[in-house]
């Protein structure tokens, strides 16, 4: 009996250090990262392999398996925080479009993944260099093809710090921030950052085994004055 102890310990030793080409290749989660933002020259193209699930630990592929964006191999790089993660870097200008990435794994299956990049700009964001009050503002999104709607992300730079997140339709090319959109800011300099993002659930022989998701930011900062904030900044 006094070895019983030690040998357990040993067996979850062994079972914990599982080597990652232990898994089983038609159970992986793909996880597609594509971001982009104004006044970057790049748009990154992350692409992860979990086990199982989005929650499943990231694998290196096996020897012969491999990942592609538009018939180039992606970079690998496997000393990341987050685990192994195959990158590619495109230009910003050059990557707006139609694309594809092929995952093809060690049997010589290949699973195609269409992506369409699109990027937006503001018309009209002269209104946010005068002092915004509680009447709000309007913006006007200029993309091709439309977007329907908008991630809006509001925080103010008090010492708090609050954080407003919300998604707002896109009509008729406009956004309207609101008196409401707005409550609970406290008055001084608002950084705004807006999204244009889509999250698609992928799906191989019926289950959804991988996740692409695409998105775009602009950044900008404005000047809100509260109407509950009369005190000024703390």
């Amino acid at each position: 009996m006094r070895f019983f102890l030690p040998l357990m310990v040993l067996l979850f030793i062994i079972v914990g250090c599982r080597d990652s080409a232990g898994y089983r290749e038609d159970e992986l989660f793909l996880d597609y990262q594509v971001t982009g933002e104004e006044g970057a020259d790049q748009v990154s193209v992350l692409v992860q392999f979990r086990e199982r699930n989005s929650y499943g630990p990231t694998v290196e592929l096996r020897q012969g398996a491999g990942i592609e964006l538009d018939g180039n191999k992606l970079d690998f790089n496997k000393e990341t925080r987050n685990g192994p993660i195959y990158i590619a870097s495109r230009s910003l200008n050059e990557f707006k479009g139609s694309h594809q990435l092929i995952y093809t794994d060690s049997k010589g299956r290949k699973w195609r993944q269409d992506l369409f990049f699109s990027v937006f700009s503001l018309s009209g964001d002269s209104t946010l260099n005068r002092p915004i009050d509680s009447a709000g503002f309007v913006l006007t999104i200029r993309a091709e093809p439309a977007f329907n709607k908008i991630r809006v992300l509001l925080t103010d730079t008090s010492y708090a710090g609050k954080e407003i997140d919300k998604t707002l339709l896109v009509k008729r090319n406009q956004i309207h921030i609101t008196k409401n959109d707005l409550k609970g800011l406290k008055s001084g300099p608002v950084q705004l950052e807006l999204v244009a993002e889509k999250h698609h659930i992928l799906e191989r022989k019926g289950q959804a085994n991988g996740a692409l998701h695409v998105a775009y930011t602009l950044r900008r900062e404005f000047q809100w004055k509260s109407p509950s904030d009369s005190s000024g900044r703390p």
